[in-house]
């Protein structure tokens, strides 16, 4: 059995995590800054995190995610998380926890959102799965990529 453990986010973390993302994630990060910028927008999603995470399986960093709050008069955060093809090994114990984890932020947050590129199916599917309202896809970001704005609301989760 695997040992899945989390962590706060090591330099280190991060600069694996983004040199092994998954093909969708990086297609996702590059369609929206740019292809220099990948590790560069990891890190500073960990900076500007309330609250930030590395799940290691085996001690391999797997998957970084986190809460970026958007506006300090609203209960609203972008919640973010890269993985990188490790994860695949271990989706259901990721999905679960990662279920587990949403309906804890909604707690304390009104709204958790993020943009999704509209060719990444399995992420479509998981956070269908996740419960998650997903919009209509509409360009975003520095190509105009199709993006499909994903969320959850404090209403929506029992």
């Amino acid at each position: 059995m695997a040992d899945i453990t989390y962590r706060e986010p090591r330099p280190e973390d991060l600069a694996y995590i983004a040199d092994n993302l998954k093909r969708e994630d990086w297609r996702e990060v590059v369609g929206l800054v740019g292809p220099g910028g990948v590790r560069q927008e990891l890190e500073d999603s960990v900076r500007r995190s309330c609250w930030s995470r590395v799940c290691c399986i085996d001690g391999e960093p797997v998957v970084a995610f986190g809460l970026v709050p958007t506006n300090p008069f609203l209960r609203e955060a972008c919640i973010w998380m890269l993985t990188t093809a490790r994860t695949q090994e271990h989706k259901v114990f990721i999905g679960r926890t990662t279920r587990k984890a949403i309906q804890g932020f909604l707690l304390e947050w009104d709204r958790l959102f993020n943009f999704v590129d509209e060719g990444n199916t399995l992420s479509l599917k998981w956070l269908r799965w996740l419960g998650a309202t997903i919009h209509p896809a509409r360009p975003v970001g520095m190509y105009g990529c199709r993006y499909h704005l994903f969320e959850w609301k404090k209403k929506e989760v029992d």
